[in-house]
């Protein structure tokens, strides 16, 4: 291996969103017990949104996306990308919330990663990546709308719609990360190689989730927003049966990895079962299933993922690592256990607590590694073989 002119963009940014995350989570514990707190709920409860869906999941996906951007579009990253990101997300974080043309700031991370991923994606003419600047562009307007002058139902919908954006995403991303991993650790574990992915199922599943998530937005509750929830969550479960390879169980990290996007689904339908029985089942349910496990597990599961890959130790377990995705999965088990049970405040507090120990674990399990990747480059990693990536 040799020495790295500049981090990669990963090496950055993880951290950056480790670091937000466990913010995140001890800021909700100190607001959780205060009664005479200069904050109102309503703005604390609003500072919480903000940096979860802004901070921490921005610098996790810019992480993410201006790494992999190259290597999808072939073009070299942006000169100066990554200091102008970094220069925005910092910026956002200490933005005031009003008046509104300085809070305009709090969206910058997400409108610069929106059109630095346009710049590559149009740029190459790489048509198969526009649905992440589609997904990327409705997520920076909605974090518009959230610091702009509107009402809050307004601003309600435009977390609604983050939210979606950001499931959007996810789902993009586990479609071509979860099958080639998979695919190859079967292949490294001698085992016979899995048929080519029928690329009928990513389309079905592609238009079931689309119109869940649409008809989510547009009216939360019914019997029709309802059974498209659920036809998204039921794809969502044939989709990954699909890519589960022979060997599969047999990998911590790929395990950790289908632990955390199980989330997706399950939202899914905690969210129908909310359209179904307003009054029994909370909408935050399934909320937080998709923003703590969905969000926090599948960046935890990615991130180290991705840390491996570059540190060529792909498959290599790390207890530390897998505790991090069990912590926050059990966190998000925490806080729907708080949503169906008001009085079970206690829970709240559990669930912070993991939250916030998922990432300082990560941290700290991931602390070498991170600095390995950071200062030296070793050997590009070969293409991923297209029958692996999900072209829908």
């Amino acid at each position: 291996m040799k020495q790295s002119a500049a981090p990669p963009p990963f090496a950055v940014f993880f951290p950056l969103a480790a670091l937000d995350a466990i913010m995140v989570g001890f800021g909700w514990l100190a607001v959780l017990p205060t009664q005479g707190s200069p904050w109102t709920i309503a703005q604390a409860v609003e500072w919480h949104e903000q940096e979860l869906l802004f901070g921490f999941v921005a610098a996790a996906m810019a992480g993410f996306l201006l790494t992999a951007l190259p290597r999808w579009t072939g073009r070299p990253l942006l000169s100066g990308a990554v200091p102008a990101f970094l220069v925005c997300w910092i910026a956002a974080r200490v933005a005031p919330a009003h008046p509104w043309p300085l809070a305009m700031i709090r969206a910058l991370p997400a409108v610069a990663l929106a059109g630095l991923a346009a710049f590559h994606v149009f740029r190459s003419e790489d048509v198969r990546n526009r649905k992440i600047v589609l997904l990327l562009t409705l997520y920076a307007l909605s974090g518009l709308v959230l610091a702009g002058p509107f009402s809050p139902q307004q601003r309600e919908f435009a977390i609604h719609a983050a939210i979606a954006a950001l499931i959007g995403l996810i789902a993009v991303i586990a479609g071509r990360v979860l099958p080639a991993l998979t695919a190859r650790f079967d292949e490294l574990c001698g085992a016979p190689a899995s048929a080519p992915r029928a690329e009928a199922i990513e389309g079905i599943v592609a238009a079931v989730t689309i119109a869940a998530l649409c008809g989510w937005l547009v009216t939360p509750e019914g019997a029709v927003c309802a059974f498209l929830l659920l036809a998204g969550g039921a794809s969502q479960c044939w989709r990954m049966a699909s890519w589960v390879g022979q060997r599969t169980f047999a990998s911590p990290p790929l395990v950790a990895l289908y632990a955390a996007y199980g989330a997706v689904p399950l939202g899914f339908f905690l969210l129908a079962l909310h359209a179904l029985f307003p009054d029994a089942t909370p909408a935050n349910a399934g909320l937080h299933v998709w923003t703590i496990g969905g969000f926090g597990g599948m960046s935890l599961a990615i991130m180290e993922s991705m840390i491996r890959k570059r540190c060529q130790r792909a498959f290599t377990p790390s207890p530390g690592a897998e505790a991090a995705v069990a912590l926050c999965l059990g966190a998000a088990a925490a806080r729907v256990f708080a949503a169906f049970f008001a009085e079970a405040q206690a829970f709240l507090v559990i669930s912070a607590m993991a939250w916030s120990a998922a990432f300082a674990l990560f941290l700290f399990a991931s602390g070498a590694s991170l600095y390995q990747a950071a200062v030296m480059r070793g050997p590009e990693a070969p293409r991923r073989d297209p029958r692996t990536e999900n072209r829908s």
